[in-house]
């Protein structure tokens, strides 16, 4: 799965972030666990980029602990939300690297076209 595939319209990071499409489409997550907590698991089995941020799952645990979230469940999304991060750290890196080498391209350029007397570094 690739960075340009991912589907930020499932990550939730705080309790007031709301579903953008969906059977619950303009609810909060805390709206949607207290009505419907089993949607919020058929969610994290059929929706490969569905995250609820390790942050925010303690956030309910702790100021919401009527609300349902099996171990399994915080288990599965925990590990999605470790996958995703790493996924983001080497589009990062790779971004970095592309800055890096188009910024060296240039210079060569810029060097070769006698704007400095250092251009044989580049030969």
């Amino acid at each position: 799965m690739g960075y340009s595939t991912w589907d930020y319209d499932w990550f939730f990071e705080k309790t007031s972030d709301l579903f953008v499409k969906g059977k619950y489409q303009s609810l909060s997550i805390i709206t949607v666990l207290r009505q419907d907590p089993e949607y919020i698991h058929w969610l994290a089995e059929n929706i490969h980029s569905f995250i609820i941020s390790t942050q925010l799952i303690n956030e309910i645990k702790s100021s919401y602990p009527d609300m349902a979230l099996s171990e399994k469940l915080v288990e599965v999304l925990k590990d999605r939300e470790e996958n995703w991060e790493c996924m983001m750290g080497e589009e990062q890196e790779k971004e970095e690297s592309k800055r890096q080498d188009a910024y060296e391209e240039s210079m060569k350029h810029w060097f070769m076209s006698g704007n400095d007397s250092g251009g044989e570094w580049f030969d």
